[in-house]
């Protein structure tokens, strides 16, 4: 019986398909949560083109990108966490969250930009596309620590550089 509650608890919060926090846990921590009165960084990352990948090979291709794409960030974000508070959510489709502590980074721009080189050279799939992201990137402390404010600038930052572009990463100031 505590077994098969600590499974529904975890079907509650965590995306199936990536392993990552979901939309439901997402919302609750970012967008309804209360603020830290720490500075935290937020970054959404959205999958360049994943689209046509889903709309040429199907859905299933498109999961097995999205599994392999979120092993990817996994193994280059998650050794950065320093507090179960901070971490990866799946915000929807192929866009995804990470709540950061930007006193980790000396540059956090440099750390993400190595990850889209990396990533360029990574074939994923079943027919090993060559991918990229985008990204935006905000911190708390210029919003006086609201999460949901950090994260709506982080967003529209996001698509700020999908419009000039794929494959670029937007940093607030």
């Amino acid at each position: 019986m505590q077994n098969k509650n600590i499974q529904l608890q975890k079907e509650v919060i965590f995306d199936k398909l990536t392993g990552f926090f979901n939309y439901k846990k997402f919302e609750q921590d970012i967008l309804l949560g209360p603020d830290k009165q720490t500075n935290t960084g937020i970054a959404v990352i959205d999958l360049d083109y994943f689209k046509n990948v889903n709309d040429t090979y199907g859905h299933e291709a498109g999961n097995k990108v999205l599994q392999e794409f979120s092993l990817f960030l996994r193994e280059r974000l998650a050794y950065k966490l320093n507090s179960k508070d901070l971490g990866i959510y799946r915000y929807g489709g192929e866009e995804f969250v990470w709540m950061f502590d930007p006193n980790n980074f000396s540059d956090i721009g440099k750390f993400l930009k190595s990850m889209q080189l990396e990533l360029s050279k990574l074939p994923l799939g079943d027919q090993n596309h060559l991918m990229s992201f985008s990204a935006g990137v905000s911190f708390s402390k210029n919003y006086k620590f609201n999460l949901k404010m950090t994260f709506d600038i982080a967003d529209d930052l996001v698509y700020q550089s999908k419009k000039t572009g794929r494959g670029k990463i937007v940093i607030e100031g």
